[in-house]
């Protein structure tokens, strides 16, 4: 139902946790007592600085190297989390651009149909990032934040235009799926593919796109997006 007037609303700030909080949320870690208390005034028991120490202490990342970081600027916890792209080859890191860069959800089934890699080899370049985790639910690889996405998005730029033209391509072998009809010209655009875009956009992919969304929206910002790729050619 639609909803009359405006809405009333504040951001809520997370809390702090209390060293003894700290101390639970820790406690499946390898950490006694006092290295719990050193996390904490580290992190000044801001939750998102303890969930990045505690993911780098189950992957296997000493304190002591964590310890070296500076408490005050959060990015260098996540900077740390990704020092495992280093050891990774060029495939892997194939891997984690494409769902980087990924304008629709992936699965390893996905992944493996997109790339033509094993499960195997998805499987284990997960493993390896701790950084990325898998939905028991939905089965949807994801990012554990966005801030994780961007910055993964920024270490492996080089791959982007090989991860998008990947998604292309599988999205070409049924162009008239739902995920094609709404994703592909966007891949297009991000590519600057103009032409491409204008040769995609005819009267029967309006028909189809109305179909699949059922939605006038849809297909107005498909126009908008056709009118837009036409005045760059």
């Amino acid at each position: 139902p639609s909803i009359k007037g405006k809405l009333k609303s504040k951001p809520y700030q997370q809390l702090r946790f209390r060293p003894e909080e700290s101390r639970i949320f820790l406690s499946k870690t390898i950490l006694d007592d006092h290295d719990c208390n050193t996390v904490h005034q580290l992190c000044k028991g801001i939750p998102g600085r303890l969930a990045a120490i505690k993911r780098l202490l189950i992957s296997g990342t000493s304190l002591s190297s964590i310890l070296e970081t500076d408490p005050s600027k959060y990015l260098e916890f996540i900077k740390l989390e990704f020092s495992s792209l280093e050891q990774m080859d060029d495939s892997q890191k194939l891997i984690v651009a494409t769902i980087s860069f990924s304008k629709i959800p992936l699965s390893i089934g996905d992944l493996s149909n997109l790339l033509s890699e094993p499960d195997e080899k998805i499987r284990e370049t997960l493993t390896a990032s701790q950084f990325l985790a898998l939905n028991s639910t939905t089965g949807i690889i994801e990012f554990v934040s966005v801030s994780h996405r961007k910055f993964s998005e920024k270490q492996l730029e080089k791959f982007r235009k090989s991860a998008l033209t990947a998604q292309i391509e599988h999205l070409l072998k049924n162009p008239k799926s739902s995920a094609s009809l709404r994703f592909l010209p966007s891949y297009y655009e991000t590519l600057s593919q103009h032409e491409s875009i204008i040769s995609l956009i005819s009267k029967e992919h309006y028909s189809d796109l109305l179909e699949s969304t059922q939605s006038f929206v849809a297909l107005r910002n498909r126009a908008e997006m056709g009118a837009r790729n036409a005045l760059s050619l």
